[in-house]
């Protein structure tokens, strides 16, 4: 797969003929060692002048003649002096990218990963070599050159010298995987710190040092011959291409030859060398193998029949009308269809939903009405808004749209929005891009905005940076950004699926009162029918790319008539205690020591400059038993996420003790956080060539696109831990994996399958099954559903409750939805701005809550039923506000 991806990538396969054609010229015309080659003439051997030394090469028709290249003033055939001297230049070349990169590529990756004293001594040491010009201190090295060993001394002391550059490079590559999760995966497992760079750190970063490394043998090609033109180069009787120049710079007017040859020579092996480079970083990389296996699964054949479009609601001209939509990408050579024969209208102050699974082509349809497909898809249909054809409109026509006409929410707020500007700029910017308008009434316009979408304090908000907003003061900015030109189209897709669901309940809110108050239509697009409920008037539905059933709300959604929205149905959690009956028993409890034991325990995580730290997590205690579901449930911020990293070491204690199965946990996060570590097994001398401790917990993330390594396949991915702790491998390796896939129930061939090639329910199946692979007493599962469609959700909760009830471990389940957690869990914990407010059975809980703010959860959750929903968000307006708590 990876030659074929590489034979795809012309450009690299053209830098690899003419690359091997100037090797396989230079060494078989000039010989090597005592063989000779097919070349006559000896490059240093002086001959009579013919015809005033011009280049005797004939293209038409084709013939070499005594002297293709003509000859130099002194005789010698040039072509023979161009092939040694490329020969030359390639040696040194070689030898700068090997050292460089060896050297480039480790000191970057150490700095990055180790932070602390090592960074501050490897970057102060780059910074030194950076600041002493190259040409000096390569003139001092190449003067000496023939005393190092001539071409080969040269070229290493050229590497020595040139590597910072690309530890640079690598350092910032580092410190972003680092913190990815499929590394602290790794170190849960007990993976070592040099294991973790080897394995999974250094592989993904391979890009950067391809390219980079590639760029750094076309600089040594050039500086070579720009130091060989100054005369610190390659010394006589040695020749490379940058002496050729050098040597014949006075003779450019009278024999011009003598410089075509070997510039010629120069720029193809440069462009050669970078054109190979980035083959290989993209042959490499899995995640560019867009395989057909994915693609041919994803379209079944016995797709549904599609439905007629869904009509708007009778009254005014529709905003937005889209006829026979279809949308197709190109994989390996053939098209595939995303959309097909999709077909709806949006009337004036109506709220649409685009509704379906991942997959289902939401998505692609919302891209294709923005005119904002990749280069790899096309699409056909009509989509008008207010009248005007979008589809296949000019460029310059559809900019003019976006921003103004239409208006976007997207998913994720804290990548939608630019971490280096203050909110308040964007949203202005937004304003003066698009309207005649002065710096100070868009500010203006701004502030008036934000109190729109009620932020606090809209002057001090104005001037502060994404990341110092909460998630859903995130998503309001984004609001008031997409409204800033009074569009007549607000298109929201996914807008409260990265919240939680307290937040989620009052973007809603927002987001309700919006068509009343300045008359725009909203589509909205998302796989949760409760969100649906809520906000919506009419639906579509999706499947694998059609419109399966459409029709207003109440009707799609109480009396579903086709099965893949019953089924969407059927799939969103709802508290039983909404439906009237008492939550079921949760799993026995096993007898026999506790699995997890948190005693006072405090997370500080340090602040920056004279900023205090910030407490976490504060005081929490609680005891989970064997065999016990115990669910930790709160809005963003309530510590969750951090008290489960602390669980499996990820996140450093302040104060009080974890334990797990009786053993003390230790610090397994001390480099990716810049926290110190604890004394502990792992950080005692001589524990690297000791078998590292088997984990007792281990974790299944948030998001399975970030905890899988991209570069690993499933098997490889699944077996690591096992290779790791009990030494397997070969058979002994692939049937335990085989043995764990048939758990999760995934198919045995996705042994050797990558994460991208699979969907999100299949890569959570894949954490769940690595984490139980060394049957572990305890498994964190944090969030392990809120980044998946509400049908792929469900199937990974039956799968975890069915798993911990066949194998009895005992689960930490994080959450923000009481519902999701009702269903797994035999106990809930509630956690607030780091404290634990409420904790006991969810029969109690649920039903009976003590404390108001777990009342203001439970009333957030959500039902797919309009009439159901309305009244209870009645109910809760009338309860104080969570924040107010």
């Amino acid at each position: 797969m990876t030659l074929r991806s590489f034979a795809r990538h012309r450009g690299a396969v053209v830098g690899l003929v003419v690359l091997v054609t100037i090797v396989v010229l230079a060494v078989s015309a000039l010989g090597v060692g005592p063989v000779p080659g097919w070349w006559p003439l000896d490059y240093r051997v002086p001959m009579p002048i013919v015809d005033g030394g011009r280049p005797t090469l004939s293209a038409w028709p084709p013939s070499l003649g005594p002297h293709p290249f003509g000859q130099d003033n002194l005789g010698r055939d040039y072509f023979a002096l161009t092939l040694q001297g490329a020969r030359q230049s390639l040696v040194i070349a070689l030898v700068v990218g090997l050292v460089g990169t060896v050297l480039g590529a480790v000191a970057g990756a150490c700095a990055g990963y180790y932070r602390g004293a090592v960074e501050a001594v490897l970057m102060r040491l780059t910074d030194v070599l950076l600041t002493i010009p190259l040409i000096a201190v390569a003139a001092v090295v190449a003067g000496h050159g023939r005393g190092l060993g001539g071409v080969w001394g040269l070229g290493l002391f050229l590497g020595l010298v040139t590597w910072p550059p690309l530890a640079r490079l690598v350092r910032s590559e580092v410190l972003t995987l680092r913190e990815r999760e499929f590394v602290d995966a790794a170190r849960t497992l007990g993976a070592t710190d040099a294991r973790i760079l080897r394995r999974h750190v250094l592989p993904n970063a391979a890009g950067v040092i391809i390219v980079s490394a590639t760029l750094a043998v076309s600089s040594a090609i050039l500086l070579e011959s720009a130091l060989s033109y100054l005369g610190f180069g390659v010394q006589p009787p040695g020749t490379s291409l940058g002496q050729l120049i050098n040597d014949y710079r006075s003779a450019m007017t009278v024999r011009p030859w003598l410089f075509w040859w070997p510039g010629l020579f120069i720029v193809a092996i440069a462009l050669s060398v970078n054109l190979l480079g980035d083959g290989l970083r993209d042959a490499l990389d899995p995640r560019q193998l867009r395989g057909a296996r994915r693609g041919a699964s994803a379209r079944s054949p016995d797709a549904p029949v599609p439905a007629e479009p869904a009509p708007a609601a009778p009254g005014p001209s529709p905003v937005l009308e889209v006829r026979d939509l279809g949308v197709e990408f190109a994989v390996d050579g053939a098209w595939v269809p995303a959309v097909r024969d999709v077909g709806f209208a949006i009337a004036p102050g109506e709220v649409l939903a685009l509704v379906g699974g991942s997959g289902a082509g939401k998505s692609a349809s919302a891209l294709a009405i923005l005119g904002l497909l990749p280069a790899s898809a096309r699409s056909t249909g009509s989509v008008r808004l207010a009248g005007a054809e979008l589809l296949g409109a000019p460029a310059a026509a559809l900019r003019a749209v976006r921003g103004t006409a239409v208006g976007v929410v997207f998913q994720e707020p804290a990548t939608a929005l630019n971490p280096v500007l203050t909110v308040g700029s964007q949203v202005a910017g937004v304003l003066l891009a698009h309207r005649t308008t002065s710096p100070a009434r868009a500010r203006a316009r701004t502030l008036e905005l934000f109190a729109l979408v009620r932020l606090p304090t809209p002057a001090a908000t104005f001037g502060a940076y994404p990341h110092q907003l909460s998630g859903g003061q995130r998503q309001r900015v984004m609001i008031a950004m997409a409204i800033a030109c009074d569009p007549v189209l607000l298109i929201a897709d996914e807008p409260t699926s990265a919240l939680d669901i307290v937040t989620a309940a009052q973007v809603l809110d927002l987001l309700r009162e919006l068509p009343g108050r300045l008359g725009l239509a909203i589509l909205l697009i998302t796989h949760d029918l409760g969100v649906v409920a809520d906000l919506a008037d009419r639906v579509v539905v999706l499947d694998r790319g059609r419109v399966v059933e459409s029709g207003p709300v109440r009707q799609v959604l109480v009396a579903p008539a086709h099965p893949r929205t019953r089924a969407l149905v059927d799939a969103v959690p709802v508290l039983v205690s909404v439906l009237g009956r008492a939550p079921a028993a949760g799993p026995a409890q096993a007898p026999g020591a506790a699995a997890l034991e948190v005693r006072d325990v405090v997370v500080d995580y340090p602040g920056r400059r004279r900023t205090p730290p910030v407490r976490a997590v504060d005081g929490v205690s609680f005891v989970l038993a064997p065999g016990e579901i115990l669910g930790l449930v709160g809005e963003s911020g309530a510590g969750k996420s951090t008290l489960g990293r602390a669980v499996v070491g990820l996140a450093p204690l302040s104060g009080g003790s974890i334990a797990v199965a009786g053993a003390a946990v230790r610090d397994r996060g001390a480099h990716s956080r810049g926290a110190h570590s604890r004394p502990g097994v792992h950080n005692q001398p001589g524990a690297r060539r000791a078998r590292p401790p088997r984990p007792r917990a281990a974790i299944v993330f948030q998001d399975p696109g970030t905890s899988l390594d991209p570069r690993l396949t499933v098997g490889a991915s699944i077996g690591e831990p096992l290779r790791l702790h009990d030494r397997l491998g070969g058979v002994g390796l692939d049937r335990r994996v085989d043995a764990l896939l048939d758990d999760v129930g995934l198919p045995r061939a996705y042994r050797t399958r990558f994460p991208h090639e699979l969907s999100g329910g299949e890569r959570q199946r894949v954490a769940i099954a690595r984490a139980l692979s060394l049957s572990p007493d305890l498994v964190v599962a944090d969030e392990p559903t809120s980044a998946l469609d509400v049908v792929a959700a469900a199937q990974v909760l039956d799968l975890l409750r069915a798993l911990q009830r066949a194998r009895g471990f005992a689960c930490l389940f994080i959450s923000h939805d009481l519902a999701v957690v009702e269903r797994v869990a035999s106990r809930v914990a509630v956690l607030r701005r780091g404290r634990l407010v409420e904790i006991g059975p969810c029969s109690d809980v649920l039903t009976s809550p003590r404390a108001e703010y777990t009342r203001a959860l439970i009333a957030a959750t959500r039902v797919p039923d309009p009439d159901a929903q309305r009244a209870r968000r009645a109910a809760r307006a009338r309860l104080p506000a969570a924040e107010d708590l």
